[in-house]
């Protein structure tokens, strides 16, 4: 129900709205209302919603203003909605989130106006509590220096403003999305025992005099990716300390520095200097890149048995030092870079016991390490590194053909013949992670050395749809034409071609890129080689939204997926490049095998590349916990470590095992039976495939067949445990649905809401109640196609999830036999029987003693046997839970009115009110005389009382 609070007499007041309305419901701000409240406790779920409109310029005018606090608590979820919310009292909370309550803020500004005295964060949040700030602004005073205090809770920023704000948080999950945060005074983020997640934002530091890094984490880990955190002229921008860990992905950082933890690099530019000091370990994952803009700064400074190890580090200027190392530390590139100059020109001061490993052109003036020269290694053609590939038969094969006609014209050629015409356009299909950027730089470099192309040095530009397009009418062509002209004499590769192709777009500005390419490829055959790039089936319709790319694309590669063997081929090539080594290589084959196989994620080599650096990042960990000098051992336990992440992992308490809680339920004994049969099979198949046996092709998917209330739901879910708990499926999912969540009301709508019920449940179990639903609709119903897409998703994802049909017995068989295709697909039947008389008795009992009720257990028995056998409703556990339900509402009526009643003792006169002849004939009475019922207008809106 909504509630419209305002001044009108026909509206609320915003306390007597609160107080009235009931969870779920919506609380309405009339244009212009700003309330001012002393303080509002709410505990229960509400929806606070305000109005906004436009100004000049794109900004903002919110219309309702409160002033005032609010507490949250009891578990209560309560979000605000286009409302400013502003207080300015001493030692006070705006918003003060506790026992486990949750608070949302969409759009709306949070702002102080304390001028003097004591102040509180304005935000305060403990208790396994949740803070969600989207789209909000924050307003401080600096010169109170405010803060917010967020303690054993989680808190979501997303697309948010915090202007000289200091965040402190402790023991909280933090994800901060799209996001700007800047303090005036002390740390924008001060997390201490954390898990921090920080996306696309960007963080500003305080004044250096102020000495304060803008983030300081403490004892946390961190995932930083595309972001900023800026504090020019300070020693560190970001300091990670004491055990945490930071991964770095595309970032700048003004600065950094990490002490007694662990940091990884990818990809990561840093503006002035960083600092790895007291054992620490930094990871690099492609290029590190530390600008050197400070005079004051060394580059990089590896401190007191501190490790720095991994790809390329680039540095920019020569500086006295440009790394400094202390005592036994240990600096380890594949390639360590100068930009603007030579290698030996940088210098490296390190003191004695300290060691380096790159490769040197020439040794750096200060190394005071043992590493040693690379030795010249002959060079290998692009031909040679096309067969060194690993898989990609097929793709080879083509290419074979393509460049065997290059060398038969240019044998044609030397006997004065015409040449063959040739035109070297291509369509590489495939998954992510098969190679086609690979292949496209070596056939290019490839037909570059047999003379193919008529240019200087070798060129290959890559491109994807925001290259091409410009919004402005005539600049597509002319942004597609100068790229093609970029690439002449070589390859233009174009990722993800299909995303030209708009579709349904009014404007489609893709189509003049497509047609300007396709009068380049016709008027350049032989000086341009063009390869369109992407998934298979997207790349099909693309090809045939234009005849034109067809004819003009002769040649076609088809990159297969790897196969698991060649998986572990690629990540043991990989690893060994990188000079590490196996205690047990066969080991490490074993489990990544079973681990691709298993894995959701089949983006092929991508996936064994991801899947190497969390192995290195744990190998790392290792060696800096154990403080081993072997650094290039990989070890069994280090695989374990990386498998068991996202895991389950027993903790050896009883209540976690899934089958022993199966077995304590109540009856079903033949389908306890069937349960524990099918996870015999499934688990025996499992052990055979982790030993690299052949298994005959098996499905988990299943039914479900029985009465109401026989368990079905409760069983599924445990079924759904076990399997994960046993490591056949990935996630303990559990995604339960009916035929309103995934047919929809109009043509082509429900294949897409079926596909994206089934795609949230991969991984986990989807089970589907009263699937028999789904074919009882008219010949034109939208159920069939939903059962279509299920089956076609079944067959494509036959290990990567299960699915369980469930529903009763009698209207599932004729179900199944509308579509051969269920009956086949589904090999696993389990038949749930009904309860008898007395496993019904055990199951009331059981909910009354887990609500801590006390009840004698004969009389109990007795009116449920009785009222069981006169009934027409058999629905088994659901029909003894509703007995229980008016059983303790004839209770509640009679302890209401007598003060020194037992509030847990349920009597034979409750037992006798709910006999067959009175059960459900008596009703609650209000003990507030007097006491109005909220009621709806035509609107919809909760009428107010008449003195509102």
């Amino acid at each position: 129900m909504r509630y419209l609070v305002g001044t009108d007499n026909n509206t609320w007041r915003l306390p007597d709205a609160i107080q009235a309305a009931a969870a779920g419901d919506t609380i309405e701000f009339q244009a212009g209302y700003s309330p001012v409240v002393d303080g509002i406790a709410i505990s229960k779920d509400l929806h606070f919603e305000g109005k906004v409109t436009l100004a000049e310029g794109g900004n903002q005018n919110f219309t309702n203003v409160i002033t005032g606090k609010f507490n949250i608590n009891q578990q209560a979820n309560v979000t605000f909605e286009n409302i400013w919310i502003c207080y300015g009292v001493e030692r006070t909370n705006i918003i003060n989130c506790k026992e486990q309550a949750e608070v949302s803020l969409i759009n709306c500004v949070l702002e102080n106006s304390q001028t003097d005295g004591e102040v509180y964060p304005l935000i305060y949040a403990e208790n396994e509590s949740k803070v969600v700030l989207k789209n909000t602004t924050i307003m401080e005073n600096p010169k109170l220096y405010i803060k917010s205090y967020i303690e054993s809770s989680k808190l979501e920023l997303d697309n948010c403003v915090f202007q000289d704000c200091k965040l402190i948080i402790d023991n909280v999950d933090f994800k901060v999305n799209n996001s700007t945060l800047q303090t005036g005074d002390g740390n924008a983020i001060n997390a201490a025992g954390c898990n921090v997640e920080i996306v696309n934002s960007t963080i500003k530091g305080c004044d250096k005099d102020k000495e304060y890094p803008a983030v300081w984490l403490d004892k946390s880990t961190a995932s930083i990716v595309s972001s900023r955190i800026l504090q020019p002229g300070f020693s560190a921008a970001i300091c990670v300390k004491s055990g945490s860990g930071l991964h770095s992905e595309g970032n700048e950082f003004t600065s950094i520095k990490v002490e007694d933890a662990k940091a990884t690099f990818k990809n990561t530019v840093i503006r002035e200097g960083a600092m790895i000091q007291d054992e620490s370990a930094a990871c690099i994952l492609g290029e590190w890149n530390i600008l050197g803009e400070s005079e004051d700064k060394i580059d990089l400074g590896i401190m007191n048995r501190s490790v720095v190890y991994g790809d390329t580090l680039t540095l920019n200027h020569v500086n006295s030092p440009n790394i400094r190392m202390t005592e036994d530390s240990i600096f380890s590139v594949k390639e360590l870079k100068h930009n603007g100059g030579e290698v030996s020109e940088l210098n490296i001061e390190a003191e004695e016991g300290c060691k380096t490993y790159y490769p040197k052109n020439g040794r750096a003036s200060g190394n005071a390490g043992n590493g040693s020269e690379d030795s010249d290694k002959p060079q290998v053609s692009a031909r040679e590194q096309l067969n060194q590939l690993i898989g990609l038969g097929s793709v080879k094969k083509e290419i074979d053909k393509m460049l065997r006609m290059v060398e038969f014209n240019q044998q044609r050629i030397a006997k004065g013949l015409e040449p063959q015409e040739q035109s070297y356009h291509s369509v590489f299909l495939g998954n992510p992670g098969t190679g086609k950027t690979t292949v496209a730089r070596l056939i290019g470099e490839v037909l570059f050395e047999s003379g193919a192309f008529k240019s200087d040095e070798f060129k290959l530009i890559e491109a994807s749809e925001p290259d091409f397009i410009s919004q402005n009418v005539g600049g597509t062509a002319q942004q597609t034409l100068a790229l093609l002209e970029k690439a002449k004499g070589g390859v233009l590769f174009i990722d993800e071609a299909y995303a030209l192709n708009k579709k349904d777009a009014n404007v489609d500005f893709g189509i003049e890129a497509i047609n300007t390419i396709l009068k380049y490829m016709e008027d350049h055959r032989g000086e341009i080689m063009i390869i369109f790039a992407g998934y298979t089936k997207e790349m099909e319709e693309f090809l045939k939204t234009n005849p034109g790319l067809t004819s003009r694309v002769p040649n076609k590669f088809v990159f297969e997926d790897y196969t698991p063997d060649e998986i572990v081929e690629i990540g043991e090539k990989d690893l060994v490049k990188k000079q590490y080594q196996f205690e047990d290589e066969e080991y490490y084959a074993q489990q990544v095998k079973r681990a691709y196989r298993n894995s959701l994620d089949h983006s092929n080599a991508r996936w064994i590349r991801n899947f190497n650096e969390k192995l290195l990042k744990a190998f790392a960990n290792r060696v800096m916990n154990t403080g081993t000098e072997d650094l290039e051992t990989i070890t069994r336990a280090d695989i374990d470590e990386v498998l068991a992440q996202g895991r389950y992992q027993a903790s050896g308490k009883k209540d976690e095992d899934a089958l022993e809680r199966l077995q304590k339920l109540i009856g079903i004994n033949g389908v306890k039976e069937q349960v524990n049969r099918f996870i015999s099979l499934v688990e025996l198949n499992h052990r055979r495939e982790e030993q690299g046996m052949e298994n005959s092709d098996f499905t988990l998917h299943s039914l479900f067949l029985g009465n109401p209330g026989t368990g079905k739901t409760t069983v599924a879910r445990i079924v759904g445990e076990v399997l994960y708990q046993k490591g056949i499926i990935s996630q303990k999912k559990f995604i339960e649905v009916s035929r309103s969540d995934l047919v929809a009301g109009y043509i082509g709508q429900t294949a897409k809401k079926t596909r994206e019920v089934l795609e949230s449940a991969l991984g986990g179990v989807l089970f589907i109640d009263e699937a028999y639903s789904l074919s009882q609709g008219s010949e034109n119903d939208f159920g069939k196609e939903a059962i279509d897409e299920i089956l076609k998703f079944m067959e494509d994802h036959r290990k990567d999830m299960v699915i369980i049909f469930a529903g009763y017995t009698k209207e599932m068989s004729e179900f199944l036999q509308m579509n051969s295709g269920l009956a086949s697909r589904i090999p696993h039947t389990f038949d749930f029987e009904d309860y008898t008389p007395d496993e019904i008795v055990k199951i009331g009992l059981l909910g009354l003693h887990n609500a801590a009720y006390e009840v004698d257990e004969a009389a109990y028995a007795d009116l449920v046997k009785n009222n069981y056998s006169l009934t027409s409703d058999h629905s088994n556990g659901r029909w003894v839970r509703n007995l229980n339900e008016e059983l303790i509402m004839v209770m509640s009526e009679r302890v209401a009115h007598a003060e020194d009643a037992d509030i847990n003792q349920i009597l034979q006169e409750d037992l006798d009110a709910v006999r067959a002849g009175n059960h459900g004939m008596r009703t609650l009475k209000s003990t507030e005389e007097g006491t109005e019922k909220v009621v709806a207008d035509e609107n919809g809106y909760a009428v107010p009382p008449s003195n509102s």
